[in-house]
């Protein structure tokens, strides 16, 4: 995005979202680093199927969205502090942070749906569905950003997110599905 941005509209505008991106990221690192922690423990829990790593992804889902939740909430509260840290330069990147705070909630999703698929072994689901939105994204962003510069590109992001949630929560259910009725 940042670098579309840059080539397709402004580089004050990649300034933008590249800012507001980078804080968001601070942000999800809490949850990043519980992925990353039980990512071991997708596959050891994926050698019973899908239901094992499912499993484990319903033990891990509940904390990981409630932290989500509360991150957007300080996204909004603090986020006005930004052009006060930073300079008035970075009030636009205070704007940009609160409308891109939905995309913590939506990785947070798709993160554990993804490591789902991978611990049970249905990487080439994993992999087709970020494929697809990749794709759907950077058509996105060719569409919206010479229209509303970082705007444009935060709503790409949004769409790319929640399609990618869509995607992968939809390949967990229908594996989940078809491991019920074989039983």
């Amino acid at each position: 995005d940042k670098s579309m941005l840059a080539k397709l509209s402004t580089l004050e505008s990649a300034g933008i979202y590249g800012a507001a991106y980078h804080i968001l990221n601070v942000s999800f690192t809490p949850i990043l680093s519980l992925a990353m922690a039980s990512f071991r423990n997708f596959f050891q829990q994926g050698a019973l199927g899908i239901k094992g790593s499912f499993a484990l992804c319903k033990k891990l889902l509940p904390m990981s969205l409630g932290y989500s939740l509360l991150a957007i909430i300080a996204v909004a509260i603090f986020a006005p502090l930004i052009p006060l840290i930073l300079g008035s330069g970075y009030s636009n990147s205070a704007i940009a942070l609160v409308w891109l705070s939905p995309t913590i909630f939506f990785r947070t999703m798709h993160l554990f749906a993804a490591d789902t698929l991978t611990g049970a072994n249905f990487q080439s689901a994993r992999s087709t569905s970020q494929v697809l939105v990749a794709i759907i994204n950077a058509l996105l962003n060719f569409w919206l950003i010479p229209l509303y510069s970082w705007r444009g590109a935060i709503i790409a992001t949004i769409v790319s997110e929640f399609l990618l949630t869509l995607f992968l929560w939809g390949a967990v259910y229908q594996y989940s599905r078809k491991a019920n009725t074989a039983n």
